[in-house]
Order: C-alpha cells, then structure tokens, then sequence
C-alpha cells in the first residue's frame, strides 16, 4: 500500500477524487458491506478501549485535522487472520520523514496484549460483517517471539 500512496503523490486533487468516486461505485449495490452504524457493545471495555485510542481520529469527519482512515474502509480488518490489524495495533504506521503520507501512532507499550486482543475483536466486529477472529491472542503471542507467519 504504500508504493501506491506514495505514486498518487504527484497527482492533481481532481484526479484522486475521481479515482475516489470509481472506487466508492463499485460497491454500489453491494449487500454484504456494514452498515456505518453497526455498533459493537458500547458499554464494554473493548469498545472503552476503542474510544480512548482510536476513535479521536478514526472516527471524524472527511477533511479533519488528523482523520485516520475509516474502518469500514480498513482492508485489514477483512483477512482471515488478524495478523496485519495486531501488527498496526502494535507498531503504528510510520510516515516517511519530510514526507506526506497516513500516519498511526503505535500502541505497544500503552496497551496490553489483553486490551489489544480485545480491541482487535472489537474493530472486526464493529467494522465488517465477518465471522469473530478465533486466534487473536495466538497471533499477538507469534508477533511478540517473532514469528513472521
């Protein structure tokens, strides 16, 4: 993902909302995408969690000082396993010095494995219509020995 942020750098405001607009269509229509206000449990501690850590950024609207990308929207959270959302939990997305680009600040060290596990299953749940993810604390358990699969 990103050679592809870096190769729209370049590009004018009008071709990305164009190429934006041809994205959005091709999920017109589509019945399986999650409804924007599908909530999880939000008097649990997970969803404490999520409105403590992320929902500052990922939650506000388009053109927001600090907007994160909005879940719905967050590939990682449709895989099979839960991997790539543990790896963004933990170690962030780093942008590139003196350059432009998304930005997440990392959460190892301010969250534990258990508050990460459970945040994890939140944003799956919240997010998408997929099944639960079954092995979330196995995953973060891998990452942590260094495990690469």
């Amino acid at each position: 993902m990103e050679s592809v942020t870096e190769n729209l750098f370049g590009v004018s405001e009008n071709d990305i909302r164009a190429i934006a607009a041809y994205i959005a269509s091709l999920s017109n229509g589509r019945q399986d995408k999650p409804s924007p206000s599908r909530q999880a449990d939000a008097t649990s501690t997970s969803a404490a969690i999520y409105a403590g850590a992320c929902s500052v950024c990922h939650d506000k609207p388009a053109g927001s000082a600090s907007q994160g990308l909005t879940l719905l929207l967050s590939s990682s959270l449709h895989e099979a396993r839960p991997r790539n959302t543990i790896n963004i939990i933990l170690r962030g997305i780093a942008r590139r010095p003196g350059e432009p680009g998304p930005f997440m600040p990392a959460f190892d060290g301010m969250l534990s494995d258990n508050q990460i596990e459970e945040l994890a299953a939140y944003v799956r749940d919240r997010f998408t219509n997929e099944s639960p993810w079954s092995n979330i604390g196995d995953e973060i358990d891998k990452i942590r020995k260094g495990n690469p699969s």
